[in-house]
């Protein structure tokens, strides 16, 4: 198929998705980016999730489900600081990965009291 790309090739992906931008298809490169963001985290590749979900946010800085599969991509690779934006109770919401990731984070920095109000 003529212009089909290999969907293991991450820098290829990120263009087309780029590219979509450039071209004023923001919905279309919201697509791109987040089943990029999907298929990386199914094949165990969370750290290379990270840059697409990035890219989400940049062009909906609403989205609650990317800020949601950001955050817990980040606190779970021990990367809290960079998470800390994200994790507000609206993308936290009650999804009990991140709920046990922050409490259990907060918990090991000795925030007793912060860890026990999640």
């Amino acid at each position: 198929m003529l212009g089909a790309l290999d969907p293991a090739d991450l820098p290829a992906r990120l263009a087309a998705a780029r590219a979509r931008v450039d071209l004023g298809d923001t919905p279309g490169a919201l697509h791109d980016y987040t089943a990029l963001a999907a298929w990386l985290t199914e094949q165990g590749r969370e750290a290379d999730a990270v840059a697409p979900l990035r890219a989400v946010l940049e062009l909906d800085p609403a989205s609650a489900a990317a800020a949601r599969d950001l955050a817990r991509l980040l606190v779970s690779a021990g990367r809290f600081d960079e998470a800390a934006p994200y994790l507000t109770p609206d993308n936290i919401g009650s999804d009990p990965i991140l709920i046990r990731l922050v409490a259990q984070r907060r918990l090991e920095q000795g925030d007793v009291a912060a860890g026990l109000e999640l």
